[in-house]
């Protein structure tokens, strides 16, 4: 059932919440920093740390509007053990860049997620009124 979960809600066809989900239960990874509705204003995205199968599951699927889970890279450093990153190619580049000038990162990292990037939307038109 978990692999018709992630293959029915995600735009990668579940690939990089199945990775994460296989970090989390066999690797040893402590969270999976990623992106989920924001819950007041659910066109919107935030990052999330997801340290749960049950976390990670509710913020899957395709967000098509402005994510930048790279905001939250401090979190990792919090984390006991090694942590899943999910983001575009930008923030994944970011993420290296950060590591270069933050020591405390070093080994933190259990796996970088590139997925799809098509540009952001625009969520402006999304919320107005049609009238």
């Amino acid at each position: 059932m978990l692999r018709l979960r992630c293959v029915l809600g995600n735009m990668s066809g579940g690939a990089a919440t199945a990775l994460a989900l296989f970090w989390l239960q066999k690797r040893g990874a402590s969270g999976v920093l990623h992106i989920g509705a924001s819950p007041k204003v659910p066109l919107t995205n935030l990052p999330v740390l997801s340290r749960n199968k049950a976390a990670l599951l509710t913020c899957t699927g395709s967000r098509y509007s402005p994510a930048a889970p790279s905001e939250r890279l401090d979190w990792i450093a919090d984390v006991p053990g090694p942590v899943v990153f999910i983001a575009k190619p930008c923030d994944v580049v970011a993420l290296r860049e950060y590591e270069n000038t933050h020591p405390e990162l070093h080994g933190k990292i259990g796996l970088a997620i590139s997925i799809f990037c098509a540009g952001n939307a625009d969520v402006g038109g999304d919320s107005q009124d049609s009238a």
